[in-house]
Order: C-alpha cells, then sequence, then structure tokens
C-alpha cells in the first residue's frame, strides 16, 4: 500500500487501527454516518492517501486530525473490508504540536460548528490551556472563546440538543440562564415539542429564565396593592419621590407578594362561592380559557341584576374608596356589602346545586369571572334539575356519556368544516358578516373571522372520515397553513388575472375564501349562534362517525348506550363484548352495506340523522 510522503520532521509510527481513538484535542466532536461510509469506500477503493495525526496517550493514540479516517479505518476492519489492521499515523512530539495540527485541519481547513467549537474549547481550557493560546490557536478573539467556555457548562441535554441540530446557537445561549439542569431540562422539552407554544424561541427561552422585575404596573402588584405589601413587610427599591403614582418603584420580595397573591384570590373565591354558586374554577392566568370552557362546560345565562342609578352612583364612589391608601370605614365597608349582595345574580334552588363560574385576574389587576356554566360531570343531574336542556341541537335525546377534552376539540374542529360547508352557498350571510365585523361589531371577545391569510384547520388532529368541498381546498390546504404552489408560474393567480375573471367567478372565490376563515373558537357568541341558525349546517355531511377517529376515543359504557339510542333497544350481546369489537360494530351501522341492509327504514333514519352532544 502506498501512500503519499509526508514533509515533517515528526515520526510516522504503524498504530493499530483498534487503538485509535478520537483525542480531546481534536476539536470536531461530530461526523455523521454518511461521511464516515463515505470515508470508509474511498480507502477500500483506493487506500488511505494521507495519514492520520496523533499524539500517544496512556494506552491508545488519540487522534487530533484524521478523525473521520480513524473511524473510517475501524469501520472497515469491523465488517471486514480490510485485509490489514495497523495504518502509519503521523505522531506529534508534544502537545503544542498535536494542537497547532488539529487547528490546521479542522478549523483553518474546514471551519467549526458552534458546538464543536465549545466542545473543542472546553477540552482545551481543561487540559491547562489559557483563552489567550485558544483564541490564537483558532485564530478568534478571546471574547469568543469565553462566550464558548459559558456555553460549554450547559446542562449536558441541551448541548446534546445544540450537537444534533434540535436547538440553534441563539436558543443554546438563551439557556446560560436556566437556574439549574432540571428547569433547563423542562424548557427544552416545551421547545422540542411541536405542540407546545409557550416556547418557541430564545427569547422565549430567556424570558422563562428571566422574571421581569415586579413594579406597580405589574399585574400580582395591582391586585395585591401597594398598601398591602408595606404592611405586611414587603421592601422597595427605587426613588419613592420619583413618581406620584411609583412606577419607578420594584418590588424586591415576589415570593411576598405571590404569597399574598393567593391568599387575597382565595379569599375572593370563596366570597364568590358564597353568592350561591355550586363551585368556582380557579385559573391563574389573566383570562378564562373559552376554548377549555368549550371543551368541557354548558354555559347558562343567570337571571340579570342590576342597581337603580342612585345604588349604583354609590357603588362606584364606595369600590373608588377601597382603592385609596386609608382604608374605608366599617360602616362603609358593610354599605358596599349590602349593595354587593343587591349585584349578586339571582341563582334558582336548582341552580345551586349545578352552577359555577370562573374566576381570574386580568392583566389590570381585576378580578374578573365568567359567564355561569355546567360542568360536564353534571350534566346529567342539571338535566334532570332543568337547568340545562334534555334535547341535543338534532333534537336527539343526549346521552349521559362524557367525551375527552382531545375529542370535543377535534369535534369542534369538525363542527368549523360543517358551517363553513353549509356558507359556500349563502354568500349574503358571509358579506354581511364581515361588513358587520368590521363596522358595528366591536367586543374584544368576538371575531368571526380569523383575518389572515392562514386559514383555520378543518380536519380534526386525530384522522376522521370527514369529508372536504372541493371549494374549501381551492382556497387552502385542509390540513396546513401554506397556500398549495403552483408549479407553473404561467399559471398563478396575480392580481391582473384576478381582475379579468368574471364576476360570478371571483364572488365563487371571495365566499369560499371567507367560508374558509369562519372562526368558531368563540362559537357561544350569540353572533355566530345567529349565523349558524341562517346557515344550517349539516353536520352528517361532513362527517361520518368512524372506528379510529370517533369510537375508540370513546368509554366502552358510551358505546353501550350510543348502540342502544341508535337501535333503539339494548343488547345484551352488545354489551358483554370487547371494546375494540363494539368499535367495530358501531362503525358498521353507518358505512357496512350489508349490516345496514339488515335495518328498517326508521332505524337507519336515526343513525344517518345522530350527531354526539358535543
Amino acid at each position: 500500500m502506498k501512500h503519499t510522503p509526508i514533509k515533517t520532521d515528526a515520526p510516522i509510527v504503524f498504530v493499530k487501527i483498534k487503538d485509535m481513538q478520537i483525542d480531546e484535542l481534536n476539536p470536531r466532536s461530530q461526523r455523521s454516518d454518511a461521511s464516515i461510509n463515505e470515508m470508509k469506500q474511498s480507502i477500500i477503493q483506493i487506500g488511505l492517501a494521507q495519514p492520520p495525526a496523533g499524539i500517544q496517550r496512556d494506552g491508545f493514540v488519540g487522534i487530533v486530525a484524521g478523525g473521520t479516517r480513524a473511524l473510517a479505518l475501524q469501520a472497515a476492519l469491523e465488517d471486514g473490508s480490510l485485509n490489514y489492521d495497523t495504518v502509519p499515523v503521523l505522531m506529534a512530539k508534544n502537545e503544542e504540536q498535536a494542537l497547532s495540527w488539529a487547528v490546521a485541519e479542522n478549523v483553518v481547513r474546514k471551519g467549526l460548528s458552534p458546538y464543536d467549537q465549545l466542545v473543542a474549547y472546553g477540552a482545551l481550557y481543561k487540559a491547562g490551556h489559557d483563552i489567550a493560546d485558544i483564541a490564537k490557536a483558532h485564530g478568534t478573539t478571546e471574547f469568543n472563546v469565553k462566550r464558548r467556555l459559558k456555553l460549554a457548562q450547559l446542562p449536558k441535554v441541551v448541548l446534546d440538543a445544540l450537537g444534533a441540530d434540535k436547538i440553534n446557537l441563539d436558543q443554546a445561549v438563551a439557556f446560560t440562564y436556566a437556574p439549574n439542569a432540571k428547569e433547563a431540562k423542562a424548557v427544552l422539552k416545551d421547545l422540542l415539542d411541536e405542540k407546545k407554544y409557550n416556547i418557541r424561541n430564545a427569547h422565549d427561552v430567556q424570558s422563562h429564565f428571566q422574571k421581569r422585575p415586579l413594579t406597580s404596573s405589574s399585574r400580582i402588584v395591582r391586585f395585591v396593592g401597594h398598601k398591602m405589601y408595606i404592611e405586611a413587610g414587603g421592601k422597595l427599591v427605587g426613588d419613592l419621590f420619583a413618581s406620584d403614582d411609583c412606577e419607578t418603584l420594584i418590588y424586591t420580595d415576589r415570593k411576598l407578594l405571590e404569597k399574598l397573591f393567593d391568599e387575597k384570590f382565595a379569599s375572593e373565591v370563596e366570597r364568590i362561592k358564597a353568592m350561591g354558586f355550586a363551585f368556582v374554577h380557579v385559573s391563574d392566568q389573566p383570562h378564562f380559557d373559552l376554548y377549555y370552557l368549550n371543551a368541557k362546560y354548558e354555559r347558562i345565562d343567570l337571571p340579570p341584576s342590576k342597581l337603580n342609578k342612585k345604588d349604583q352612583a354609590r357603588y362606584n364612589d364606595l369600590a373608588e374608596l377601597c382603592t385609596q391608601d386609608e382604608a374605608p370605614s366599617e360602616e362603609a365597608m358593610a354599605e358596599l356589602a349590602a349593595l354587593e349582595n343587591k349585584l349578586a345574580p339571582k341563582l334558582t334552588d336548582q341552580m345551586r346545586e349545578v352552577v359555577g363560574v370562573g374566576a381570574y385576574v386580568d392583566n389590570q389587576g381585576n378580578l374578573c369571572t365568567s359567564k355561569a356554566f355546567v360542568r360536564v360531570q353534571d350534566f346529567a343531574k342539571a338535566r334532570k334539575l332543568g337547568v340545562i336542556e334534555t334535547k341535543s341541537p338534532s333534537g336527539k335525546p343526549v346521552t349521559d356519556a362524557t367525551y375527552s377534552g382531545a375529542l370535543r376539540a377535534d369535534f369542534e374542529t369538525i363542527k368549523s368544516l360543517a358551517l363553513q360547508t353549509a356558507l359556500l352557498d349563502q354568500s349574503k350571510i358571509l358579506d354581511d358578516l364581515l361588513a358587520y365585523s368590521f363596522s358595528v361589531h366591536t367586543s374584544n371577545s368576538f371575531n368571526a373571522f380569523a383575518i389572515t391569510t392562514s386559514p383555520n384547520a378543518i380536519a380534526p388532529k386525530t384522522d376522521a372520515d370527514i369529508k372536504v368541498d372541493n371549494r374549501l381546498n381551492t382556497v387552502n390546504y385542509a390540513r396546513g397553513w401554506n397556500e398549495k404552489p403552483v408549479a407553473d408560474p404561467k399559471k398563478q393567480m396575480t392580481f391582473a388575472r384576478f381582475r379579468k375573471l368574471s364576476p360570478k367567478k371571483k364572488e365563487a372565490l371571495r365566499t369560499a375564501a371567507l367560508a374558509r376563515l369562519i372562526n368558531r373558537t368563540y362559537s357561544n357568541d350569540a353572533v355566530l349562534d345567529e349565523v349558524t341558525k341562517l346557515a344550517k349546517p349539516k353536520l352528517r355531511e361532513v362527517w361520518t362517525p368512524d372506528v379510529d377517529g370517533f369510537f375508540k376515543r370513546i368509554k366502552a359504557a358510551q358505546l353501550d348506550k350510543i348502540h342502544e339510542e341508535l337501535l333503539g333497544t339494548q343488547s345484551t350481546e352488545f354489551i358483554k363484548m370487547k371494546k375494540a369489537q363494539k368499535a367495530l360494530e358501531l362503525a358498521k351501522l353507518f358505512k357496512d352495506a350489508d349490516t345496514r341492509a339488515a335495518l328498517n327504514q326508521k332505524v337507519l333514519a336515526r343513525i344517518d340523522n345522530w350527531v354526539p352532544d358535543m
């Protein structure tokens, strides 16, 4: 075997392939399997054109340059592709010479990734090289070396994610603010989870670890109040005379504020519950999650309570008095409590057993309550008490079955598909709703349209048997966010070409686009309720219950009730079946021709119109 001659005063030593290891001085810490395999094939075909360089270590030869060649040789030896087991290695006289070779081979010639840099700098620093020498050897600044050395101290799980290109350098830098490895690991898990949206970039990561200083504009401070914090022994930093509203003050005792917040919030929750509610659902966010509500509860309209003008004016004065530094008198507080009692919702005895509200503190520090609702586990009791209806929107008797939040969320998406499909042929409703949304309806909690070029999802996360009208697909992919690319630029719909379309064609495109953007997130809003009544969406025209998308996702007892509801009689044989078989049998009622042929028209009509109570 021939080798290219090497002009050097360093000795060339034949080394057993199995005794070679990548040295800590070698800055290239990672090599792809593809590059190793490519090098292996080259060595098998033409031999080792250039020997690796190394340094003698205790019990092995550390390869400082030519690491891919060394790994390729070992792979070829292991699979029997080589007929020799020793190769020449250029041996360094000392660490300084080995380092210079490593830099020349891996840094100057090829450059290093940020991950390889921090691993290499860290190894050299641990080996006793100072920052100035590392910077000089790698042709970089001392500042850059210091930054990489700080990154080298990151938890291993973060470094591994950077090395595998799962996170970028900016995101890795943000993890240097983590107080400990455990919290860094938890945040990394959220960052890598595509279903989590709270942490998506380097800014989100840093913000999680670096909490903002608490000032008088902070939500927690506004709710607790300056006076309560000071009386509890809280400390401040800043200029007391800088501003009348203390905007420049920083409330330094976060733990005390959180304790006071929790205590005051708990007290307020008990006060709300004392109004007669069966429960109070507490949210730690500055809002009450309406999407979560839609999946878990049914809202209730409570009888309104109002004050006359005189009482309302007095109530406003007393409420303002409570915000002042000086505490109101006992008489004033008693008067305020009496007025609040007048404002309390008038619950019937039946409502007191099942109706509750959500409680939260908004960003302005105000205690807020949601609209009243009944929890899903209380549906059966609420129906018996007459608090909620005993009929589903389709007019069919509802079951007492409890569906999972994920299934309810998917079903909301299917409802969106049904509503959008119904509106495709009712452009006048869409035109009126669009004009109304922009010119009349100003509620911050209402958004009939998702005003964006990215339409809402109309396919559930779990595959289901749905039928999407092609007119909705022409607007965008049913599942995706990005418009379907057009391969031929000449066929792309430019604005000039769009203007030349016939009025009828443009109206059809506009109608489909508006329908595709209908937003059901706030589906309990009265406006969208009215739109739904006008459009008369037919859920079963776009969706058919199937095994994987529906029946497998609910409990066996629920399947029994659905089977009885559909066929009008209880089947002992069906009840004894395993859940998987029950799901298959129910799906046949909807889709299997032979099964349906044996059913009478009344039962078929019941099956074809059945929808779950969600």
